[in-house]
């Protein structure tokens, strides 16, 4: 499937980090997070102090945040050239709407990109994208040490040597911390590379990716800029010097955590549907998207041991009274993915990466998610993505099986909202 996908593996000598690679606190986090309260926080707080040492003793790791506009009228002149541009400029992206009203391609000289994070450093500032809000919303570059946020200076400190030790004339960068997560993929860093493709004269230049990703994403990759297009991937931490860096604006994002509660409402996500649309014609046009005997109404399973559905078997037994056939997408190849959502008029799943697979499904198609009963869970992210594209979506929230165990645990499902869902698709 990949093995004709010519990857370059970008080398360097990697400086020591000290505490981001503490396997310990990594694994600790990710056995605990789903059943233990207030392991994420202990996490948390133990990297903050740390980072906070090490990001005051290094001076000269401190950035300011400047951020890049999906529309180039909110550019500020010295952070970059927009070199290409679609939609309509609104007000709307800087309040974090649901919707992005435009977006822009930009073009930096000089700029260092970081294997694993999207944050660029140009002219000694550190460049995120708009909708990010420094004030509430926590990255993963945070949770896991590789920076410290200043609060009273709106400023970062790295927490590793970032001089470059790699330099390239010229790429896009597809880096993020969240690269490796289907969903975010899917959904955010895809949509980007099919608009900034939009642009022809933009084919050619390279691209750059994170290291180890799983085949399905390396895949999808392949049926958006085919097998010809040059590749470079880059372990984390890495630095890379660019002399002309194409940085395509944001087209989805929802924040991977929350620093403190907005009094004033949250966050759960943004799209541009343009480009939604757009990665959906893309790969159907390189994919025979027909299946020969296809599934109509399907349930997304999952083995994953976070966000377990306690009653798991009474869910299935009473899915299959009405026709729903259990699917595992993890078993599925990417392009297997795009064919069985393509062909589907009715989907019943639990809140999960798999879901973002619906951006492929035909208007008109009815899905109905799983969610837990929690005060910081996002239950508008999938209507936000997925309604602009003309899905029905519907929420079922479930009672949760402990509620100090956060967004991610377990819950049990509410089987006669379920059973009446049913009914009300006529099924």
């Amino acid at each position: 499937m990949n093995r004709n996908f010519n990857i370059i593996k970008l080398r360097a000598v990697k400086r020591k980090f000290f505490f981001s690679q503490n396997l310990f606190l990594r694994k600790f986090y990710k056995k605990t997070a789903s059943f233990i309260p207030g392991s994420r926080t202990f996490v948390m707080w133990v990297m903050s102090v740390l980072g906070r040492v090490i990001g005051v003793a290094s001076k000269k790791s401190k950035f300011y945040v400047v951020k890049l506009g999906s529309c180039d009228a909110r550019i500020i002149a010295s952070v970059g050239n927009p070199i290409y541009s679609v939609g309509q400029c609104t007000s709307a992206v800087a309040f974090r709407a649901p919707t992005i009203s435009a977006f822009t391609l930009y073009e930096l000289s000089d700029a260092v990109v970081i294997g694993g994070s999207n944050m660029i450093i140009y002219n000694k500032s550190l460049i995120t994208h708009d909708l990010y809000d420094f004030e509430f919303d926590l990255t993963s570059e945070e949770l896991w040490g590789r920076i410290t946020a200043n609060p009273n200076s709106k400023s970062f400190y790295l927490n590793f040597d970032y001089r470059p030790e790699l330099f390239l004339n010229s790429a896009i960068s597809l880096l993020d911390a969240c690269s490796s997560n289907y969903c975010h993929w899917v959904s955010e860093i895809l949509p980007k590379l099919v608009m900034t493709f939009a642009n022809k004269d933009i084919r050619g230049i390279p691209i750059i990716i994170d290291e180890n990703l799983h085949n399905n994403l390396l895949e999808s990759l392949r049926l958006v800029v085919g097998m010809d297009a040059k590749i470079y991937s880059v372990e984390s931490n890495v630095s890379i010097s660019v002399g002309r860096l194409y940085v395509p604006s944001v087209c989805g994002y929802v924040p991977f955590g929350v620093k403190k509660r907005n009094i004033t409402g949250e966050f759960h996500g943004g799209f541009y549907v343009p480009a939604l649309k757009l990665l959906k014609n893309s790969i159907a046009t390189k994919e025979d998207v027909s299946g020969a005997k296809p599934l109509k109404k399907v349930y997304l399973s999952r083995r994953s041991e976070i966000r377990a559905i306690r009653n798991s078997k009474s869910v299935e037994e009473l899915l299959g009274k009405y026709g729903f056939e259990i699917v595992f997408t993890e078993d599925y190849s990417f392009s297997s993915q795009v064919k069985l959502f393509h062909n589907v008029s009715h989907i019943v799943a639990p809140t999960g990466a798999a879901l973002v697979n619906a951006v492929f499904c035909s208007p008109g198609t009815k899905v109905c998610v799983f969610m837990g009963d929690h005060p910081e869970m996002i239950y508008d992210y999938w209507k936000n993505m997925l309604e602009p594209i003309g899905l029905n979506i519907r929420i079922i929230k479930n009672s949760m099986a402990n509620k100090r165990s956060g967004i991610h645990g377990d819950y049990f499902v509410d089987t006669l909202q379920l059973k009446n869902l049913l009914r009300e698709w006529a099924l």
